[in-house]
Protein backbone atom coordinates (compact mmCIF):
# COMPACT_ATOMS: atom_id res chain seq x y z
CA UNK A 1 0.00 0.00 0.00
CA UNK A 2 2.88 2.41 0.71
CA UNK A 3 4.00 2.20 -2.92
CA UNK A 4 0.59 2.43 -4.58
CA UNK A 5 1.28 5.95 -5.92
CA UNK A 6 4.62 4.78 -7.38
CA UNK A 7 2.85 1.80 -8.99
CA UNK A 8 0.24 4.07 -10.53
CA UNK A 9 2.94 6.39 -11.90
CA UNK A 10 4.81 3.40 -13.38
CA UNK A 11 1.58 2.10 -14.94
CA UNK A 12 0.87 5.51 -16.44
CA UNK A 13 4.36 5.71 -18.00
CA UNK A 14 3.98 2.22 -19.47
CA UNK A 15 0.54 3.01 -20.88
CA UNK A 16 1.82 6.24 -22.41
CA UNK A 17 4.47 4.14 -24.15
CA UNK A 18 1.74 1.88 -25.58
CA UNK A 19 2.19 -1.03 -23.17
CA UNK A 20 -0.96 -2.69 -21.83
CA UNK A 21 -1.03 -2.61 -18.03
CA UNK A 22 -3.27 -3.97 -15.31
CA UNK A 23 -2.79 -3.22 -11.62
CA UNK A 24 -3.85 -5.89 -9.17
CA UNK A 25 -6.90 -4.42 -7.40
CA UNK A 26 -5.83 -5.17 -3.79
CA UNK A 27 -2.37 -3.89 -2.91
CA UNK A 28 -2.40 -5.79 0.39
CA UNK A 29 -2.43 -9.18 -1.33
CA UNK A 30 0.74 -11.28 -1.18
CA UNK A 31 2.83 -11.52 -4.35
CA UNK A 32 2.24 -15.27 -4.68
CA UNK A 33 -1.51 -14.73 -5.05
CA UNK A 34 -0.93 -11.88 -7.51
CA UNK A 35 1.32 -14.16 -9.60
CA UNK A 36 -1.38 -16.87 -9.63
CA UNK A 37 -3.92 -14.26 -10.78
CA UNK A 38 -1.56 -13.19 -13.59
CA UNK A 39 -1.11 -16.82 -14.67
CA UNK A 40 -4.88 -17.41 -14.81
CA UNK A 41 -5.30 -14.26 -16.94
CA UNK A 42 -2.42 -15.26 -19.23
CA UNK A 43 -0.34 -12.20 -18.39
CA UNK A 44 3.11 -12.70 -19.97
CA UNK A 45 5.10 -10.33 -17.72
CA UNK A 46 4.74 -8.96 -14.20
CA UNK A 47 6.56 -5.95 -12.81
CA UNK A 48 7.62 -5.91 -9.18
CA UNK A 49 8.10 -2.61 -7.41
CA UNK A 50 8.82 -2.91 -3.70
CA UNK A 51 10.97 -1.11 -1.14
CA UNK A 52 14.11 -2.98 -2.26
CA UNK A 53 13.57 -2.12 -5.92
CA UNK A 54 12.77 1.49 -5.06
CA UNK A 55 15.99 1.85 -3.06
CA UNK A 56 17.98 0.55 -6.08
CA UNK A 57 15.97 2.70 -8.52
CA UNK A 58 15.04 -0.38 -10.55
CA UNK A 59 11.98 -2.44 -11.42
CA UNK A 60 11.93 -6.23 -11.52
CA UNK A 61 10.37 -7.81 -14.56
CA UNK A 62 9.26 -11.42 -14.23
CA UNK A 63 8.63 -13.52 -17.33
CA UNK A 64 5.65 -15.61 -16.26
CA UNK A 65 6.40 -18.33 -18.80
CA UNK A 66 10.03 -18.97 -17.85
CA UNK A 67 10.10 -17.55 -14.32
CA UNK A 68 13.17 -15.50 -15.24
CA UNK A 69 13.49 -12.13 -13.48
CA UNK A 70 15.48 -9.11 -14.61
CA UNK A 71 16.29 -5.87 -12.84
CA UNK A 72 15.77 -2.93 -15.17
CA UNK A 73 15.70 0.85 -15.16
CA UNK A 74 12.34 2.25 -16.23
CA UNK A 75 13.61 3.23 -19.70
CA UNK A 76 14.95 -0.31 -20.23
CA UNK A 77 11.66 -1.77 -19.05
CA UNK A 78 9.64 0.38 -21.45
CA UNK A 79 11.89 -0.45 -24.40
CA UNK A 80 11.80 -4.18 -23.66
CA UNK A 81 8.04 -4.32 -23.25
CA UNK A 82 7.42 -2.24 -26.38
CA UNK A 83 9.42 -4.81 -28.36
CA UNK A 84 7.52 -7.74 -26.79
CA UNK A 85 4.12 -6.08 -27.23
Amino acid sequence: PDLRDKSIKLSTKLRQAGVGVELYPDDRTKLEKQFKYANVKGVPFVTILGPEELSKNIIKLKDMKTGEQKELKIEELINLLKIKN
